[in-house]
């Protein structure tokens, strides 16, 4: 691959960035919820673009309670990250029923964070490799978008998207500062 990105004129200083690129395309699962004027609502998540998947390999997505669940009298949650870890918390139905149990969109999704890094004893050095963002809102509207890490890269930390009369980017509440590393570490550069 890097005889390619040679080829065609990508510079020595950025072509392992670029063959990361090739390999772990810069796109994924995206998650919506909505609440209607009449006071219904729904959610879905899709199913990332990663490139490579392992054969078999199903995610979080198509996994009710998962990636994605909602209940009409409570609420909807959906998630963006490492499936794998999402499906063994069932995120998404754990941050509605804390909701009906009466957390606030806030604590619910803070909660299921939290079931992630207690599967790993809370070991950074593991966690840093992952990272998870759920999307939330309750049937009142009252939302909230949290994360594991501030982001994927530095400087460009994890956002949800709301339109509630004011279409607007908000920053998510993150369990831990800095960003998750990707897997495995890029080389360091000479």
């Amino acid at each position: 691959m890097e005889e390619i990105a040679a080829d065609i004129g990508i510079p020595p200083e950025l072509r392992m960035e670029a063959i990361r690129n090739v390999i772990y395309p810069p796109n994924g699962t995206i998650h919506c919820s909505a609440l209607n004027q009449k006071g219904q609502i729904s959610g879905c998540t899709t199913t990332s673009g990663l490139a490579w998947k392992i054969p078999g390999r199903v995610g979080d997505s198509p996994i009710i309670g998962a990636g994605c669940y909602t209940e009409q009298d409570v609420g909807s949650a959906g998630a963006t990250g490492n499936g794998e870890e999402n499906i063994r918390v069932a995120g998404a139905h754990t941050i509605v029923e804390n909701i009906r149990d009466g957390m606030s969109p806030l604590e619910a999704g803070m909660d299921a964070l939290k079931r992630v890094v207690r599967n790993y004893n809370g070991d950074r050095e593991r966690l840093q490799f992952m990272d998870m963002v759920y999307y939330i809102l309750r049937k009142d509207g009252a939302y909230a978008g949290v994360s594991l890490w501030e982001g994927y890269q530095p400087g460009k930390p994890h956002q949800i998207a709301v339109h509630d009369s004011k279409k607007r980017l908000e920053k998510t509440v993150n369990l831990f500062p800095g960003a998750s590393q990707d897997w495995p570490p890029l080389p360091k550069s000479s």
